[in-house]
């Protein structure tokens, strides 16, 4: 799995040269260009709208943004920032996991 997270405020292309092994021979550098976006993030959209968790419980809660240049983007947890309206009942992480604290009910936010 490779993951590559520009710089704040970076736009254009990006490099990034791979090399792989076994540990005993290593394969020829390939190198894969990586367009990154400016474009403003336009709208959010939660991938499962009502999620219903008991205590002790979790789900992992996913996002969909549209940018001004394409749309249903899957977002990464990261990317966001989260909040519940009731942490007694419900606490969401920076990882976008949902855990079930205590009964009751509440809201989950996301903005970026």
């Amino acid at each position: 799995t490779l993951v590559f997270t520009p710089a704040a405020g970076f736009a254009g292309t990006g490099t990034v040269t791979l090399l792989a092994g076994d540990g005993f021979s290593t394969s020829g550098a390939q190198t894969l260009n990586v367009t990154v976006s400016d474009a403003p993030l336009v709208a959010l959209d939660f991938v499962a709208r009502q999620p219903r968790i008991g205590v002790g419980g979790g789900v992992q809660l996913q996002l969909i943004g549209d940018f001004a240049d394409e749309t249903g983007v899957l977002l990464p947890a990261g990317y966001l920032q989260w909040l519940s309206t009731n942490a007694a009942s419900g606490v969401v992480g920076g990882d976008g996991r949902l855990r079930g604290q205590a009964t009751g009910w509440g809201a989950v936010t996301a903005s970026r």
